[in-house]
């Protein structure tokens, strides 16, 4: 057994088991986005590097219902070494090629995926500007609507 404890694919999309295709398609997107290593500062840059792959690992699998069925049946040992039916057929031998960018800009589908960054943090930025002076910002905002 592997010292490497390894996580759980639905864990890594904060999702749970009986999510949808589509449900897995947004947790990507919105995951991909928020640990994109170029939000990254250069003090959680290893981090948003390592979340920002096993991001795209969880959903180059769960994405794929071939890999998913193998994932969900018989775990992640099985989709990496495979496994053999009851005539003798391997299936598996799944290995992540780790271009989590590849990914991103597929699933993207944009020449500069990036530019949904860029957008994402112009929208907060209005936002702030728009309930800052009303409201003290953006977590204030949050604050007051969670306490009613």
């Amino acid at each position: 057994m592997s010292s490497i404890i390894t996580p759980d694919y639905y864990e890594t999309l904060e999702l749970d088991r009986k999510a949808s295709q589509e449900d897995i398609k947004e947790a990507y997107r919105n995951l991909s986005l928020r640990f994109n290593p170029k939000k990254a500062t250069k003090s959680n840059e290893t981090f948003y590097n390592y979340k920002f792959h096993k991001i795209a690992e969880a959903y180059l699998v769960l994405s794929d219902p071939y890999k998913k069925g193998i994932y969900d049946n018989h775990g992640r040992e099985a989709l990496y070494k495979g496994i053999t039916d009851e005539n003798g057929n391997f299936f598996g031998g799944f290995k992540y090629t780790g271009n989590a960018q590849e990914i991103f800009e597929k699933y993207m589908n944009e020449t500069n995926p990036y530019s949904l960054l860029n957008e994402f943090e112009n929208k907060k930025d209005q936002l702030n500007s728009i309930f800052g002076s009303a409201y003290g910002g953006l977590n204030n905002l949050k604050i007051l609507l969670s306490q009613t």
